[in-house]
C-alpha cells in the first residue's frame, strides 16, 4: 500500500507492534468505544467502564513512537476489540504502521507478511475530562508480579478486595477478602533491602478502603510483562490508583471508586 504523507490525517509506527497490542488490551477491559485524541505531543486516551467505577487514563507521548505525524488538533473512535483484533494478527516484536486515510484507520507493516487491514472509524466523542487531583494517604511501589499474585490470592473467595493499612514501625497493609465460604487475607510490609517493595508509606495512623477486585486484577495481569512496578495509592474510604508506566514510557493511571457497605 502507498500513500504519501500529505495523505493522513496522523501516522504512527512503533517498533514493536506488542506496544499498541497492550495498549488495546487495556481499553477492551474497560470499554469498547476507544476515543483517542492526538497533537503535537502524542495520543491521549481517557474512560470510563459502564459501572462507571473504574476510569482509565493513558497518555502515548511522542517519544514512545518510532515514528509520529500529527501537525494539528484531531479526534477520532475505533472500536477497540476490533483493532486489537487486527493487530493481534502482525508478529508482536515486528513495527508496525497506524494511520488515518479519509474515514478509514489503516494498519499496515513493512515485513514480509504483506498484510494491510482498513477499519471503519466511529462517531468521534470528546474525551471524557481528566479527574480532579486527588490527595492520597497511603503509597505502595511494588513490583507488578507481586500485586497480581496477592489479587489472585484474594478473588478465589470474592469479588470485593478491602485494603487495611496500619501506620508503625514498619508499616503494614493486609489485602483482604471476605465472602459465605470464609476469609482471605495476604498481609504485606516492607522488610529492609526488599526488592519486591520499594515504598511503603502512610500519614495516618489507620487507613482503609473496598474496591471492586475484576477490573483491577484483570487489568494488573495485563500489564505484569509490560510493567515491572506500580505504584498504589488510596486514601481512607476514597479512590484508589494505580499508576504504572508501560514498556518504560508510557504513563498509565487506573482510578477505582470505593465500595461501601450498605
Amino acid at each position: 500500500m502507498t500513500y504519501s504523507i500529505e495523505d493522513v490525517q496522523i501516522l504512527t509506527a512503533v517498533k514493536i507492534s506488542k506496544i499498541w497490542e497492550s495498549i488495546l488490551s487495556l481499553i477492551a477491559g474497560i470499554t469498547n468505544d476507544a476515543q483517542f485524541e492526538a497533537d503535537l505531543t502524542g495520543m491521549t486516551f481517557r474512560s470510563k467502564d459502564q459501572t462507571r467505577e473504574a476510569f482509565l487514563d493513558i497518555f502515548i507521548p511522542k517519544a514512545a513512537f518510532q515514528h509520529f505525524y500529527c501537525p494539528r488538533l484531531i479526534r477520532f473512535g475505533i472500536l477497540a476489540k476490533d483493532l486489537l483484533s487486527v493487530v493481534g494478527r502482525f508478529n508482536p516484536n515486528n513495527p508496525i504502521q497506524l494511520f488515518i486515510k479519509d474515514r478509514f484507520l489503516v494498519v499496515t507493516s513493512n515485513d514480509s507478511s504483506g498484510r494491510n487491514y482498513k477499519l471503519n472509524l466511529i462517531e468521534s466523542k470528546p474525551l471524557v475530562s481528566s479527574l480532579r487531583e486527588i490527595a492520597f494517604s497511603t503509597k505502595l511501589i511494588m513490583k507488578t508480579e507481586m500485586l497480581a499474585a496477592i489479587l489472585d490470592d484474594i478473588k478465589v473467595l470474592s469479588g470485593k478486595l478491602a485494603l487495611n493499612t496500619i501506620h508503625g514501625k514498619r508499616n503494614t497493609t493486609t489485602f483482604g477478602s471476605t465472602s459465605d465460604i470464609g476469609l482471605a487475607l495476604v498481609t504485606i510490609s516492607q522488610k529492609q533491602e526488599d526488592p519486591n517493595i520499594i515504598l511503603h508509606s502512610t500519614n495516618l495512623e489507620k487507613c482503609q478502603s473496598s474496591y471492586s477486585i475484576g477490573t483491577l486484577s484483570q487489568l494488573v495481569n495485563l500489564i505484569v510483562k509490560s510493567c515491572e512496578f506500580v505504584e498504589l495509592e488510596y486514601c481512607n474510604e476514597g479512590p484508589l490508583r494505580l499508576k504504572f508506566m508501560l514498556f518504560g514510557n508510557i504513563p498509565i493511571q487506573l482510578f477505582l471508586a470505593p465500595q461501601f457497605e450498605i
